[in-house]
């Protein structure tokens, strides 16, 4: 399973681990991330929006 997330800013490099979607503001984990680790790289979750 696969956790998608939003970065607030852009950032160049993605970490190990992590897959860059079309939108290069979102980037996905293989697991879901502490609160600490949210911070660190600036990044909200994010969600499909219903149609």
């Amino acid at each position: 399973m696969r956790y998608w997330y939003r970065q607030r800013k852009p950032y160049s490099a993605i970490p190990p681990g992590w897959v860059a979607a079309k939108d290069f503001s979102l980037v996905a984990y293989e697991r879901e991330l502490t609160d600490k680790e949210l911070l660190e790289y600036d990044l909200e979750i994010w969600e499909e929006p219903k149609l």
